[in-house]
């Protein structure tokens, strides 16, 4: 073989390699243009008057693809039945159906919102809107502004809000609207080409679908106070609040895990909750915690548990008779929820030990606070929390750096079920006051007429401290043994004064109680804040 011949093997070995891998193909820029409407490619023709059902047709520029057209596709006033959008080529297709009457002097909005989008990139259509009117005008006037969640002061997307030329009071539950429009991102709305009067409107976040109806009570909805009168002179700005009504109470579970305990779990705080037994004279407690009730009773024989919501039975437990003894037996009454090892408490501490049963019986004679190696006798104050009978507070006044044993000796307590306690010993430390901040709280610029509720919650969302207050301009508290950290005043403006905070009720057209919250300036260990509220709602 000469040079010439081994040359041109090398570039065929070449040559096939390159053809055995093939490298992609290089493209140009990214195509970021919208699809665009051909001249004259709308039929009929835009913003036509005196209109007649027929179908209507947008050609565009490019191939198109139509996505999500149930929910993209929006016309103003909503028609009865849902139209047909149909794509051929490049021209998308509106059709109405053939039962839809369309009502007489009136001026539609169909906007396309993202549902038409080009085959390559995803990029929809911008602005795609029709209008026509089937009298002789097109209506020019229009609305716009935002939606806030009437809690959190904050933009809500994806609302409906609705304009009504019926001013009924039950028109939100039973017709769907004149107009409406839904809100963007940044909770914005505008309604466009409305005609001239007076009108209701409504915001609903209407997690249903498409029905333009208050049917659900888990909905938000927010109303205007005063009729809305539109007009080339009116001023057509305004922003609405929205908000959940309060939720008929449901029971989500109900259990019997053994003798002398019920537990129900609601859909929310059963505070409204009737409650009673079929044999009144059985000896039962009670205790709520968040959506949760417990119901401790010491019957043997089979009874009922009747429940109630709004002054109608909705639900009977029947309790059956179980084995009591054996229950006895293999129960005893314990401290719930403590850590091992020593509890930091603070001077002048409120110390709170919960139980796994209701307290019945406290012998003071049987508990000790002892303090330090040598067992001195210390003088403490003891009783059963009133408001939570499974637990037990106790104060003294705790010496720095100091160390005690709180110690229950047996037969201390007894419980509902008559059982009674083995020794408990609880280990705790004082600490240094300059381990503590303080903070100096003034609530000021109340309005004498009213009352409020408050709550210093700390960094980790749990409650501090929670109160009333009700007949005066301000208000003074001072905490000084907290522990360092972040904390923060809720006040709450209670409207009817029934030391808890109310949803909104729609059809008494009441929003929900205002709620005012501050921050507080950090807190540092031997530190005092002094902490100035003036609640504005």
């Amino acid at each position: 073989m000469n040079k010439l011949d081994s040359i041109i093997i090398l570039l065929a070995v070449i040559i096939c390699w390159s053809c055995a891998n093939p490298v992609g193909l290089v493209g140009g820029a990214e195509d970021t243009q919208a699809p665009g409407i051909v001249p004259d490619g709308i039929l009929p023709k835009n913003e036509q008057t005196n209109f007649k059902k027929s179908p209507i047709y947008f050609t565009f520029d490019e191939w198109v693809k139509l996505e999500d057209v149930l929910n993209q596709v929006v016309v103003s006033p909503p028609l009865e039945y849902t139209p047909e959008l149909k794509l051929k080529g490049k021209t998308v297709s509106f059709e109405f159906d053939e039962k839809e009457d369309l009502r007489e002097e009136t001026t539609y909005t169909i906007n396309f919102g993202e549902a038409v989008k080009d085959l390559t990139e995803n990029n929809p259509a911008e602005n795609l809107k029709y209008v026509f009117s089937t009298g002789d005008e097109i209506d020019s006037l229009s609305v716009n502004g935002r939606v806030l969640d009437a809690i959190e002061k904050t933009p809500v997307e994806d609302v409906l809000v609705m304009l009504y030329e019926n001013l009924s009071d039950t028109v939100f539950r039973t017709e769907r609207p004149y107009y409406f429009s839904r809100t963007d991102k940044n909770g914005s709305f505008q309604i466009q080409n409305i005609k001239e009067g007076t009108f209701q409107a409504l915001a609903l976040k209407d997690d249903q679908g498409q029905k333009y109806l208050y049917d659900n009570p888990q909905e938000s909805i927010g109303y205007l106070n005063e009729n809305l009168i539109i007009s080339d002179t009116a001023n057509n700005n305004f922003d609405i609040e929205i908000f959940q009504e309060r939720q008929p109470l449901l029971i989500k579970n109900k259990s019997i895990d053994h003798f002398g305990l019920l537990v129900y779990e609601f859909n929310r705080e059963p505070f409204d909750l009737d409650l009673n037994l079929s044999d009144q004279s059985i000896e039962s407690i009670s205790q709520v915690v968040d959506d949760t009730l417990k119901l401790w009773y010491t019957s043997q024989d089979s009874f009922a548990v009747y429940t109630s919501f709004d002054t109608l039975w909705y639900d009977t437990l029947e309790v059956q008779k179980l084995n009591k003894a054996s229950f006895l037996n293999l129960s005893s009454l314990n401290l719930k929820g403590r850590k091992p090892g020593v509890k930091k408490i603070a001077p002048k501490e409120k110390i709170e030990l919960n139980f796994n049963h209701p307290i019945r019986i406290l012998n003071r004679d049987s508990i000790a606070l002892l303090k330090d190696s040598l067992r001195t006798t210390s003088d403490f104050d003891v009783e059963i929390n009133a408001d939570d009978l499974t637990s037990i507070q106790l104060t003294s006044d705790w010496s720095e750096l100091s160390s005690y044993a709180l110690e229950f000796y047996p037969g201390a307590l007894e419980d509902i079920y008559g059982l009674k306690n083995d020794t408990i010993i609880v280990n705790l430390l004082a600490t240094e006051k300059k381990s503590f901040g303080e903070i100096l709280l003034k609530i000021e610029e109340l309005d004498v007429n009213s009352a409020y509720l408050v709550e210093m919650i700390n960094g980790t969302n749990k409650l501090v401290d929670e109160f009333q207050i009700n007949g005066i301009a301000s208000f003074e508290k001072n905490y000084p043994y907290l522990m360092p950290g972040e904390y923060s005043i809720k006040v709450v403006e209670d409207r009817n004064n029934n030391g808890r905070w109310d949803e909104g009720d729609f059809d008494a057209k009441l929003y929900p109680e205002k709620i005012f919250n501050q921050k507080l300036e950090a807190l540092r260990a031997n530190w005092t804040v002094e902490a100035n509220i003036k609640p504005v709602f």
